[in-house]
């Protein structure tokens, strides 16, 4: 069994932004704090749509770092922040950004759909909700705008909306120097360290 101490978010509208990370920042305008009933509006029906990740690329900014789109959804009160992966070279798919997550993983329906195989090993995980033993799968491949990302063995649970396809933590956003989210914009934005 292998033993990895995870935090993370068992369901999809339970999911929060949490930023802790050293580097990490909000913005949402000229020293202004995201607004809540700002992006509300922006998500009701008849508003601007978010592009779809398909429509808009990853682009390198003028400071070197890559500019990814994000979908912000406020369900619940809860603030989701989406960004687009891909998997083996297929997606992109829609994962929640968690950086209060230690551990990313993967949802099983993607499991299914991909047709990954589980490695034969077990991970014990522990959330807000409680701890569990799942399985560990193994991929080849998955990029976050371009940006290859580095761990091959990801647990697997399920996220409990058809929706989410997994969970990107701070196991794989501490190689950044710098991680972004502009709330105005809808971009999450890397920058190497």
């Amino acid at each position: 069994m292998v033993e990895i101490k995870a935090l993370w978010f068992t369901t999809a509208l339970a999911g929060a932004l949490v930023l802790g990370l050293s580097g990490c920042a909000i913005r949402s305008g000229p020293g202004a704090a995201p607004s809540h009933e700002s992006l509300r509006e922006s998500l009701a029906p008849g508003a601007r749509k978010s592009p779809k990740y398909s429509s808009v690329r990853a682009t390198r900014t003028a400071g070197g770092g890559t500019s990814i789109p994000i979908r912000v959804t406020i369900d619940h009160g809860a603030t989701l922040v989406m960004v687009p992966i891909k998997v083996n070279g297929r997606g992109p798919f829609q994962f929640i950004l968690d950086t209060g997550a230690s551990t990313s993983t993967l949802d099983r329906s993607l499991m299914r759909r991909l047709k990954l195989s589980r490695t034969g090993q077990t991970a014990r995980i522990q959330g807000v909700t409680g701890r569990a033993t799942v399985p560990v799968v193994r991929i080849r491949s998955w990029t976050l705008g371009g940006q290859a990302l580095s761990s091959r063995s990801l647990t697997v649970i399920n996220m409990g909306d058809p929706n989410i396809a997994g969970l990107l933590g701070s196991d794989e956003l501490r190689r950044f120097g710098r991680v972004t989210v502009d709330f105005q914009q809808r971009r999450l934005i890397l920058r190497d360290k």
